[in-house]
């Protein structure tokens, strides 16, 4: 038997992973130096009214006792493991990838496999998407793992942000790249084959930004309306909806559209104020 794991910084919900039939980690985040933790019931609305009046969110990477303590009774009960992170590049994993070579060294009949998705939020949580649907088709750890190397290329992520405060803070994008001086300035970044973030663009306002996302999945994704489309935001609502409406009188109204609220431990990394989308393509191209 094998289990298959992501955790909530892919911004796929409890939900998304319940009808995937994987297991989800919830991953806690710092608020003003504090730990909270994050879990189903958690409150997007009162997260994100008081991140607006300049609450201090950071990213809490798990400690490698917490991972192994995850981890280790499935291993030590005779199951295989799949584990899909966001990218190593964008978001440090040490912790994580320390916790795996020990087990796997300690359990060397099973076999545990850590899949970097090269990608990050909804666009690690489509190619989570992508590799569950193997796991629900029967394929084995080693066999999801090899196909992954492919299926983490076929999915383009893009995304803007109200501020990139967060970001040079990070060292996610160089503060020097030029982004302009107008607030109005909406950087596009992409998440590139290596797993990196790059600006290949500059609009002003959202609905420019909302306009080149939805310029950027027509001209470059392949067969978009036979996979799932994910779309991301943190507080504004208004424009992750309209860009699902757009999407739907492009490609139809049946067109999947997984649309969910960034998590708390992912506005520890991009910071508010993003939206983002991700799709299928024939290879990514930045």
């Amino acid at each position: 038997m094998s289990l298959f794991f992501v955790d909530s910084a892919s911004d796929l919900s409890v939900i998304d992973a319940k009808k995937l039939g994987i297991e989800m980690i919830n991953l806690p985040y710092l608020k003003e130096g504090d730990r909270i933790e994050f879990d189903k019931n958690f409150d997007f609305v009162k997260f994100y009214s008081k991140h607006k009046k300049g609450i201090d969110i950071s990213r809490l990477p798990l400690s490698e006792k917490e991972y192994t303590k995850i981890f280790e009774p499935c291993l030590k009960q005779g199951d295989d493991v799949v584990y899909v992170c966001s990218s190593e590049n964008i978001i440090e994993q040490k912790n994580l990838t320390d916790c795996v070579n020990a087990l796997t060294q300690k359990y060397t009949e099973r076999t545990f496999k850590l899949i970097d998705s090269k990608s990050i939020s909804i666009g690690q949580g489509l190619v989570s998407y992508a590799c569950a649907m193997l796991y629900r088709h029967g394929d084995d750890v080693e066999t999801i793992y090899n196909k992954s190397f492919d299926i983490r290329n076929e999915y383009a992520m893009y995304f803007s942000c109200d501020s990139m405060e967060k970001l040079f803070e990070n060292s996610i994008i160089l503060n020097t790249q030029s982004v302009g001086t107008s607030l109005n300035i909406k950087p596009i970044m992409a998440i590139n084959l290596d797993g990196n973030a790059e600006i290949i663009d500059k609009v002003s306002g959202k609905k420019k930004a909302i306009s080149k996302m939805l310029e950027l999945l027509r001209q470059t994704g392949e067969n978009v309306a036979d996979y799932p489309i994910g779309v991301v935001y943190s507080n504004d609502e208004a424009s992750a909806l309209e860009l699902c409406e757009k999407i739907k009188e492009y490609y139809g109204q049946d067109v999947q559209i997984i649309c969910n609220r960034m998590t708390p431990s992912n506005v520890g990394v991009l910071g508010g104020g993003m939206l983002g989308i991700s799709f299928h393509v024939h290879r990514k191209i930045h």
